[in-house]
């Protein structure tokens, strides 16, 4: 899925997305990293070394942030759509 970001012109950005939920993808000396769009009161960030490694890991951020919500009895932050965007 192709997402939007602003630096001073507009340019493309891939996007992961799993349970509604929608992250970056960024890379650095290397390393591919991202977080979460779209919530407000949570952080979820992922890094890995290759595109699989990455997904994996911005999966398991989701599903973890969403069984510790359960454990918690507390309802989970749903990504605003409107946030998301950058």
């Amino acid at each position: 899925m192709k997402g939007w970001i602003k630096e001073g012109r507009y340019k493309a950005m891939s996007l992961l997305t799993y349970k509604g939920y929608q992250g970056t993808i960024e890379t650095e000396d290397d390393i591919l990293f991202g977080e979460v769009l779209g919530l407000e009161n949570t952080f979820i960030s992922y890094e890995g070394k290759t595109l699989a490694e990455l997904k994996q890991d911005f999966k398991a951020g989701i599903d973890d942030y969403l069984e510790n919500c359960q454990l918690e009895h507390e309802k989970p932050e749903c990504p605003n759509k409107d946030r998301a965007k950058i």
